[in-house]
């Protein structure tokens, strides 16, 4: 019997939000908890952030970088840090992701059900309960959000003709909504997000004032949120206290909404776009349909996406047909079983179709999903590692689409870091700092706080994301993308690493450097800056040669010649005294051995900068792996996965993947992994090693290297001796399609798009 790996299902409703599933369209995110007596729906609009357009003055900067500098070429480092962080990384944190509302749907005859079940079709992007009633009516409840349609659509009926009797309302969020209540347009839920207000020298997550004001100039995001019902038989009354039903054959329950947000550098209010009346057009506008209708139109754009691409790991069948949890607790007991590992490859591209469509923001920490009014790292976009991570599976899956929102912030960062690099560098071109928001910030972070220049000096945010805009080009051949975003972001980028290196000993480096969040131990203590740093080295070298081949494409070449000039000299890869890739300028001793962070292995995963024929340098990448430890957080072994797979072992890498599918229980704040209903726990939740290990898996597949050539089977573990892959893309809008057998390839072939 071939076994569904397309569903997520479990016999008990959820007790907590890591238990609920999710939905969405890019737009709209939803949490489901799937309960009987009381379904609550947690609902998100992917625009609905705190504040508004600002920038974070810093006229001293250039001075402080020059001092900074200076420090650091004379072997100063915990000078050069000092000054960074109390003089140049003065800019506050980031705006926050803010939840909408829950939709409570509450049925008083289903206090206690039996044969209850929920399940979340991946394949279909539907959520359906189903429960017995003591009078032994069958329940079924289906939700899904519609991207035609723009709306959440419940609906509840009983399979066996009886009659529904329920009360939907809407419960806000955020402080100060108004709720409206009128019989034909069912309850609105009015008002304006607050604004932050962060305090200089306090870190991220205390001392931050939360603003709601009555000046327009002052005030928020606006935002409507309505639900609207549609009733067949029966009867309904419309009140604040929400929609009530009586006695209905079947019910649907429509839920949308909309904001103010007009554009990143546009004020929500004073140049803010109507929302009242555009979310009442958007019900109206699903009202016209009967439900079979939606439901097919759903479906329909649903599966162009999901289906693009499929995978086929035979496992035991016996395992797979259990619940999700029951799956969870038997792998984290060491009962492998490959269906899992496919479960989670599907999770990965339904998250990705369920939260970036075109037009919609490309998504955060969370994705599109998130409960708390002051969620951790403000739900943001966090651009040493986590925003990119969550693309990187995107383009292979077959999913192009789904990659226009991390377009459109590579183009809004070029935009808006062009003034980051001249006030902050003195330079040219563009920069984006370690953390950027709605608001598309490209400012460092750091409030002039301590032990804060591990992540707050790091301008190579924009530069990070230029790797995705190139590799769009690269698997889509868009011409017009090419000239339009990635071209002009590759320019602006190398323009400002052109401005900012400067030669010393011979060699042209980024000075002051740091690498991403760690540190190294030196004689005057922990310290988080130096020379030089392999990651911005080795992000320099990606960029310039990226920067070079897109304008040999585009037939601009503007920096070429600068370009060609300074790389020959661009300080390289190093080893340190283990033997290792050096992280810092030469040999420095770890501040911690086992940190979450490899961001010195850049080089291997993703630029390629390392390949397989370079053994003296996958020798000490495997070094550094094997003393960092295969136990981390949930994003940072995901990385592990690909890193290990591009070492072509893939029994290491199918091990970091088991490590990542640990079950990870709720406030367990220690050690990373999966939690029950699969969304992958740093912890807390992120979304980052969903889309990781994904792409790992891949990467175990098929690899291809930056001379266009292709390797099946690079890192085949041996747990996996069968299989096949249909859909698999690769660069030049080529498709892979692929069957293997004991570990040998029986079939293949490259097709053109």
């Amino acid at each position: 019997m071939r076994i569904d790996n397309h569903q997520l299902w479990y016999r008990q409703s959820a007790a907590t939000w890591n238990e609920a599933l999710p939905v969405g369209n890019g737009r709209i995110g939803a949490m489901l908890f799937g309960g009987a007596a009381d379904a609550r729906i947690q609902i998100n609009e992917d625009t609905l952030w705190t504040g508004m357009p600002m920038r974070y003055e810093n006229p001293n900067a250039h001075q402080a970088l020059q001092k900074a500098r200076a420090l650091s070429l004379q072997g100063d480092q915990k000078g050069a840090q000092d000054v960074l962080e109390q003089e140049f990384c003065t800019g506050l944190w980031s705006q926050m992701y803010m939840p909408l509302c829950d939709l409570h749907i509450r049925m008083p005859a289903a206090e206690h059900v039996t044969d209850y079940t929920r399940r979340l079709d991946m394949q279909r992007g539907v959520h359906t309960v189903r429960f017995t009633l003591p009078d032994g009516q069958t329940i079924c409840r289906e939700t899904f959000v519609s991207h035609p349609d723009q709306a959440l659509i419940v609906r509840i009926h009983s399979e066996n003709k009886g009659k529904i009797t329920l009360t939907a309302a809407l419960a806000p969020a955020l402080q100060f909504t108004e709720l409206q209540a009128d019989a034909e347009n069912g309850l609105l839920l009015t008002g304006h997000c607050p604004v932050v207000h962060h305090t200089k020298g306090v870190m991220q997550g205390g001392g931050a004032h939360v603003d709601y004001s009555d000046d327009p100039a002052q005030q928020g995001m606006g935002y409507a949120a309505r639900l609207t019902a549609l009733y067949e038989g029966g009867s309904l009354c419309v009140s604040a206290d929400g929609l009530s039903v009586q006695d209905a054959d079947a019910v649907t329950l429509i839920f949308t909404a909309r904001t103010s947000f007009a554009g990143w550098d546009m004020h929500p209010v004073l140049e803010g776009r109507e929302y009242v009346q555009k979310s009442l057009q958007d019900a109206l506008n699903v009202k016209k349909w009967p439900f079979a209708a939606l439901l097919k139109r759903h479906e329909a754009d649903h599966r162009a996406l999901y289906d693009q691409i499929e995978l086929d790991i035979p496992g035991d069948d016996e395992i797979a047909a259990l619940p999700t949890d029951e799956r969870m607790r038997r792998h984290q007991a060491g009962q492998r079983e490959n269906g899992l590992y496919v479960l989670c490859f599907n999770h990965a591209r339904y998250l990705t179709v369920a939260a970036s469509r075109a037009g919609t923001q490309p998504m955060n920490l969370q994705g599109i999903w998130n409960d708390s009014d002051n969620p951790p790292w403000h739900c943001n976009y966090t651009l040493n590692i986590n925003t990119e991570m969550n693309y990187w599976p995107t383009l292979r899956m077959g999913l192009e689409h789904c990659m226009q929102p991390m377009l459109s912030l590579i183009r809004d960062l070029t935009e808006s870091g062009k003034w980051s690099a001249g006030e902050y560098y003195d330079a040219g071109g563009a920069c984006a700092h370690h953390n950027t928001d709605l608001w598309r910030m490209a400012t460092p972070v750091g409030a002039g706080c301590h032990m804060t220049a591990e992540f707050a000096f790091w301008p190579f945010g924009l530069a990070w994301l230029c790797r995705s805009g190139w590799e769009y080009y690269l698997y889509t051949r868009d011409e017009a993308a090419l000239a339009d975003i990635v071209l002009p972001a590759l320019q602006a980028s190398a323009r400002f690493l052109l401005d900012t290196v400067i030669e010393d000993r011979g060699e042209w480096i980024f000075c002051p450097a740091t690498s991403a969040e760690h540190w190294y131990r030196s004689e005057t203590g922990d310290c988080q800056v130096d020379r030089a740093s392999g990651m911005m080295q080795q992000i320099t070298r990606d960029v310039w040669e990226m920067c070079l081949e897109a304008e040999k494409a585009a037939g601009k070449c503007a920096l070429s010649a600068e370009i060609m000039d300074k790389l020959p000299k661009l300080k390289g890869l190093e080893k340190d005294s283990h033997g290792r890739i050096a992280e810092f300028d030469g040999d420095r001793q770890d501040g911690e051995d086992q940190h979450r962070h490899v961001s010195h292995l850049y080089a291997l995963f993703p630029a390629q900068q390392i390949t397989p024929d370079m053994p003296e340098w996958t020798d000490a990448v495997r070094r550094t792996l094997d003393m960092r430890g295969d136990e981390s957080t949930g994003w940072a072994m995901a990385w592990r996965i690909n890193l290990w797979a591009r070492l072509r072992d893939g029994n290491r890498a199918l091990k970091l993947l088991s490590n990542q599918l640990m079950l990870c229980r709720e406030n367990d704040w220690q050690s990373g992994g999966t939690y029950s209903n699969l969304f992958c726990a740093h912890p807390p939740f992120q979304i980052d090693g969903n889309f990781g290990a994904a792409s790992g898996i891949m990467e175990m597949l098929c690899q291809v290297e930056k001379d266009g050539s292709v390797t099946l089977l690079p890192a085949l573990p041996d747990a996996w001796q069968d299989g096949s892959v249909k859909g698999l893309r690769l660069p030049g809008r080529r498709i892979l399609n692929m069957t293997w057998q004991q570990g040998r390839v029986t079939h293949s072939e490259i097709l053109q798009a």
